[in-house]
């Protein structure tokens, strides 16, 4: 069963990133407006969906995939999709928890300096 998972997950991320490209910034801005309020400039939703697996057999990846609020051995996939429901961004790892699987994601770092700026901007313009 847990090849199964393991092979389905990766079937998943790897025929998606044919199809799915995070957005270039025209379609970010309009992505952006989408939403008003606290939501605006909000491009997407990301989440992090636990997937089972049986304890590794390797005492390193046992170690990275042990998840200690559920108490299981499982993989991660980080997802984010727009206001319509396509995914723009999806990655599969093996991570202690969904904080550290964002923050060992490439979007991390560019959407906390993208965040940053515009609060930058937010705060100084009046």
């Amino acid at each position: 069963m847990q090849e199964d998972v393991v092979h389905v997950l990766m079937a998943i991320v790897e025929g998606l990133e044919e199809h799915m490209k995070w957005p270039n910034e025209q379609h970010r801005e309009e992505l952006a407006n989408h939403f008003s309020g606290i939501f605006h400039v909000c491009i997407g939703v990301a989440d992090v969906k636990e997937y089972q697996l049986v304890k590794f057999k390797d005492p390193v990846k046992e170690r990275c995939s042990w998840s200690g609020k559920k108490k299981i051995n499982s993989y991660k996939l980080l997802s984010v999709i727009d206001h319509s429901g396509c995914f723009i961004f999806a990655m599969l790892s093996l991570g202690n928890n969904d904080r550290e699987v964002y923050t060992t994601s490439p979007l991390y770092l560019w959407i906390f300096f993208r965040w940053l700026i515009y609060c930058l901007k937010w705060c100084l313009r009046g």
